[in-house]
């Protein structure tokens, strides 16, 4: 219930804004994610959704950018050897995120097409599903189907930020950085976990 009323919420303020201001914009967004977790190995993810621009009329340059994103955490440990038996595990796990990212950037105009633009600001992620796996020698073992059901906190928060270009007022092309501030560790999982995640993104303007 708690994660419906985050996402209603969101919804509602998003909705609100883009009824009441002619300088919003809305568009769909996907890309690449390099993801890892404190102490671990990066891995390959992905991220796709939808956002919005809101123009302050003071400043046409400042804006607030907005979005809802699932996300793709992948990551894997490196491999820790047992002296016992003489055998080698890792672990690994995709974890997927409801990303709600809250920014305010500046564009500005280099020419009539290209635009060159900056934002930052705290993102909320919301846990909703994920794998979790270990491997040793040549057999994989299904931890949990669900790794946020006992293994990890749902509720992720952090800072991020993008710089990037646009096109015709339609097309961005962007990278980012995504900076987990919250420890999402639990008993069963022990270890310290912060989220990074590095992105590459394309975005469609409508």
């Amino acid at each position: 219930m708690k994660t419906k009323k985050i996402i209603l919420l969101t919804l509602s303020f998003i909705l609100t804004v883009s009824i009441n201001a002619q300088d919003f914009k809305f568009g769909v967004t996907g890309g690449m994610n390099l993801n890892s977790i404190t102490n671990n190995e990066n891995k390959i993810g992905y991220n796709v959704g939808v956002k919005g621009e809101y123009f302050f009329k003071e400043d046409k340059g400042l804006y607030l950018d907005m979005g809802i994103m699932v996300t793709n955490k992948n990551w894997e440990t490196p491999y820790y050897y047992n002296i016992e038996d003489n055998s080698a595990s890792r672990w690994n796990a995709n974890p997927h995120y409801l990303n709600i990212p809250i920014h305010i950037g500046y564009m500005m105009p280099l020419s009539k097409k290209v635009s060159v633009f900056v934002n930052a600001g705290p993102y909320l992620g919301i846990g909703l599903f994920g794998k979790y796996n270990m491997t040793t020698g040549n057999t994989n073992t299904t931890v949990a189907n669900n790794i946020f059901n006992d293994y990890l906190k749902r509720f992720d928060y952090g800072i991020g930020g993008k710089i990037g270009i646009e096109y015709a007022k339609h097309i961005q092309l962007s990278v980012g950085y995504d900076w987990g501030l919250k420890n999402l560790k639990t008993n069963m999982y022990p270890m310290d976990y912060k989220n990074r995640s590095f992105e590459i993104s394309c975005t469609y303007i409508f």
